[in-house]
């Protein structure tokens, strides 16, 4: 059988698994694009004078919070607090990397 036709294959015995990276991939992009929010709010509305978005303001208040800038001061450090958490847990190890598991059976593949 040609290594192509192996390749193949082996990624349609492994179909949840590239799943699970595309969506491992797709949560790793949301996670570094989200980074700079907080910090946006932190600047532009607990520390500027720009009005505050609606669906900020409904969030709050939703938890029973008023916009006031302590408040948003808090809601910027918890979020970034949340993000530090989802990137370490990914650089750490604590989510699974299966990209690497697929890329070293895709070069056994290959070689035989």
């Amino acid at each position: 059988m040609r290594p192509l036709g192996r390749l193949i294959q082996y990624s349609l015995r492994q179909r949840l698994m590239l799943l699970l990276i595309c969506v491992l991939t797709v949560v790793t992009s949301a996670v570094t694009a989200l980074e700079p929010w907080p910090l946006k709010i932190l600047v532009d509305h607990a520390l500027g004078n720009i009005r505050i978005h609606d669906l900020l303001r409904s969030s709050l208040e939703d938890l029973s919070l008023s916009p006031t800038p302590a408040t948003l001061i808090g809601a910027a450090a918890v979020a970034s607090f949340g993000l530090l958490i989802l990137r370490s847990a990914r650089s750490c190890g604590l989510l699974p990397l299966p990209l690497n598991q697929v890329a070293v059976a895709a070069k056994v593949c290959l070689k035989n």
